[in-house]
């Protein structure tokens, strides 16, 4: 399969100096924050949040859960199939999600407190996993929102940069 990279931008916004919300966001342990240039702009390496637990193999979600159809008395293995690669595909879109390298990006005359956030993601061009791949890319612009203790202004873009 081909391979392409996909940028996704947000704004961040929150009601204190930019400074707090670095702070908040260096002090979760689920997060590793590097700040790599300081120019015009201040732009910061984010990695995380952390997983505490592995992935569950599609052989073991496929057990559990004919497992719990046939304790409800259903014989349905086309649906337990179906919803087995359905979890896979989320798994593996976490896992691409998460390893991509997020920056916030510092305007250096910002008045306001606001960051940019930007995240590289190298997917697979496979329509069930890359549509996983954009929640938990969504879900990662989120966790580190409420790490900073800011929230989004506006919507997430969206862009193809190879």
């Amino acid at each position: 399969m081909n391979e392409k990279t996909i940028r996704y931008v947000a704004k961040l916004v929150g009601a204190n100096r930019i400074e707090t919300h670095i702070r908040n966001l260096t002090s979760n342990a689920a997060f590793d924050l590097r700040k790599i240039s300081e120019a015009q702009e201040v732009v910061y390496e984010v990695r995380g949040p952390k997983r505490n637990d592995d992935y569950t193999s599609i052989e073991n979600i496929n057990a559990e859960l004919s497992k719990r159809a046939e304790s409800l008395g259903l014989n349905v293995p086309t649906l337990v199939n179906r919803l087995s690669r359905d979890i896979c595909n989320a798994q593996e879109g976490e896992k691409i999600a998460l390893a991509g390298t997020m920056r916030l990006v510092i305007q250096a005359s910002e008045e306001e407190s606001s960051v940019l956030a930007m995240l590289d993601i190298m997917v697979e061009q496979d329509g069930d996993i890359e549509e996983c791949v954009h929640q938990y890319c969504l879900l990662r612009f989120i966790w580190v929102a409420n790490a900073m203790g800011m929230f989004f202004e506006g919507s997430v873009e969206q862009s193809v940069i190879q």
